[in-house]
Formats: C-alpha cells, sequence, structure tokens
C-alpha cells in the first residue's frame, strides 16, 4: 500500500507499474470469485479423459511420434522415456468425440476446443468464445453433458 496516495500497488506486473484500486460497493473491498476451470464433476470424468484422448490425438499424427519437420530431433534420454511412459492415444475414440464435437452448438464447440485444444489463457478463451468467464464455464459444463448425452 502506498502511504501517500492510499493506492494498492499492483502485483504480478514487471517492476510493479501501475496501480489496481480494490473493487468497492458501499466503500467494502469485494473479493472477486475465482473460477476453476481445471475442475470436472464427477458425472464427467469419463468424457473428460476422452475429451482430453481427443485432444492427444490433434497433437500427433497416428504413427508419427514427432511433429511435421522435426523428425531428425533427438530429446534426451529422459524426455523420450516420459513420453513413451505416457497413455497412448485411442485413435478410433478420438475419432469418435471429434465427430460429436462438431454437432455441438458453434458457441460450446469453440468452448470445448479452447478447454481442451488450445490450452490458452481464460481471457484468451473469452474473446475466442466471445462470453465472460461465468459463461464461459456453463458452455464448457453444458458441452460436457452433451456429449455424454450423445452416447458417442
Amino acid at each position: 500500500m502506498d502511504t501517500h496516495t492510499g493506492r494498492q500497488m499492483a502485483r504480478g506486473h514487471a517492476g510493479g507499474c501501475g496501480w489496481r484500486h480494490p473493487r468497492e460497493v458501499g466503500g467494502v473491498a469485494v473479493k472477486r470469485d475465482y473460477i476453476d476451470f481445471h475442475a470436472v464433476a464427477e458425472r464427467h470424468e469419463v468424457i473428460h479423459a476422452r475429451l482430453q484422448n481427443w485432444a492427444r490425438s490433434l497433437y500427433s499424427p497416428p504413427g508419427q511420434k514427432t511433429a511435421a519437420g522435426f523428425d531428425g530431433y533427438q530429446s534426451p534420454a529422459q524426455v523420450r522415456a516420459e513420453i513413451e511412459a505416457s497413455v497412448p492415444v485411442d485413435q478410433q475414440d478420438a475419432r469418435k468425440i471429434a465427430r460429436g464435437v462438431t454437432e455441438l452448438p458453434e458457441r460450446h464447440r469453440k468452448a470445448v476446443q479452447w478447454s481442451y485444444v488450445l490450452r490458452s489463457s481464460v481471457s484468451a478463451g473469452r474473446r475466442y468464445v466471445v462470453a465472460t468467464e461465468l459463461e464461459l464455464e456453463r458452455l464448457i459444463v453444458d458441452s460436457r453433458d452433451m456429449l455424454r448425452n450423445l452416447k458417442i
């Protein structure tokens, strides 16, 4: 807290530049609710695992262990061991999920793509889907429910 102005310095900015006024309602600072986009309801655990499999399938084509253009690159032995020990991609299930995702309404489809494939910041996700944080969370939860109901 700057004693001269009574303002709170912004944390997380390079060099502490800038000022941040706490959000106030009736003169009382209000804590902003945090949305955990990594939280998965128990009823969604199976579809979540399938969506993660689908997302992994998009990063490396079947039968190819490296991205195009990096075929001759040799990663350290530890990294190679971790990759080989990871869960293999079920391509057949990934294709089923991909078909299900294409059947979702546009905003729901974009929310799922942001959450599982793009994996960028929440603000980037909000811009991509054109939604508030609460809407984005609701779209992801509803998308998982829709995919469960499709029984794919």
